[in-house]
């Protein structure tokens, strides 16, 4: 089922520039354009374009541009890193105390060896931390949970 083609007032179509009646619709075509089907309009647009635009002349980057954005990321990213190990040593606290309670061998087993490789990666994540404070309660945590994993009795 076809339309009827409705028509604007007269301005200039938005592909080829025409000064006419416009077909309405999202954007605004002359009857040429709009019969000439969508891959001849995109066609069309893309030389109408290429001719009628300046070329757009953007600032070169330079290296302190990017060395700029890239330095503001780093206080972001320390913050997400310690939060991220706080997290992670809560976790690794909480299977600690879930195998104490454990009656299943095969359970406990499970959990403490999650805690151990949760505190490895801490440990190897924790050295990345450049605040000596927030490093160091990191390490002491990880110390305090390894004492309690080695003195876990199975």
């Amino acid at each position: 089922m076809r339309f009827p083609l409705l028509f604007s007032q007269v301005q200039n179509c938005s592909i080829c520039g025409e000064n006419t009646r416009l077909f309405v619709s999202r954007v605004p075509l002359c009857v040429t354009c709009y019969e000439a089907g969508p891959e001849k309009r995109i066609a069309r647009s893309l030389i109408m374009a290429s001719t009628l635009a300046e070329p757009v002349k953007w600032p070169a980057p330079t290296a302190s541009d990017g060395a700029a954005a890239l330095n503001s990321l780093i206080p972001q990213a320390q913050k997400a890193l310690v939060a991220f190990l706080e997290v992670d040593l809560d976790l690794s606290s909480t299977l600690l105390e879930t195998a104490e309670l454990s009656i299943s061998r095969r359970h406990v087993e499970t959990a403490l060896e999650r805690v151990r490789r949760a505190l490895q990666l801490i440990r190897r994540l924790g050295a990345r931390i450049n605040d000596p404070v927030a490093q160091a309660d990191i390490h002491s945590r990880v110390d305090g949970l390894e004492l309690r994993l080695e003195t876990f009795p199975i």
